[in-house]
């Protein structure tokens, strides 16, 4: 009777010892899993943004006049963005993460009165990106909607 009771303790350990076990391996995976979504939406933010940049440079490096459109998409895997154009970079945020991708130009502006500042750009817009002239002879990257 008593080998009876020790193997139902084993067999009780044994299955409690088993649930922590999968217990902390399902949690494991569920961090790796919430962390590669997370990656996914960063790099996909950061090819949104090097999309931004490239067209950026396109037209700084086209010369005076020249100009381009750009179309942003109207989410990054499901979620909302907005990006921040300023004479460092293009910066892409999403879910609190912020990927960034460079530029040539030192000048932009939102406006044809050429005066610096930054641009705020949202998802799922138009817009109109224009390499122009200013008067002390530099070249200005201006961002507008379309």
């Amino acid at each position: 009777m008593n080998d009876r009771g020790v193997m139902t303790v084993d067999l009780i350990f044994a299955t409690l010892l088993i649930i922590i076990v999968a217990g902390s391996i399902v949690s494991v995976v569920s961090s790796r899993i919430d962390t590669t979504s997370q990656t996914e939406e960063l790099s996909k933010a950061r090819m949104t943004a090097d999309n931004v940049a490239e067209a950026i440079n396109k037209v700084y490096s086209s010369g005076t006049g020249h100009s381009a459109n750009i179309s942003l998409p109207d989410d990054i895997t499901g979620e909302k963005y907005f990006i921040n154009v300023n004479s460092s970079g293009v910066y892409v945020t999403i879910g609190g993460m912020t990927g960034k991708a460079y530029i040539i130009p030192k000048k932009v502006s939102n406006s044809y009165l050429l005066d610096e500042s930054q641009i705020t750009m949202h998802c799922g817009s138009a817009y109109i990106i224009k390499n122009v002239n200013g008067s002390e002879g530099y070249n200005w990257i201006v961002i507008t909607g379309s």
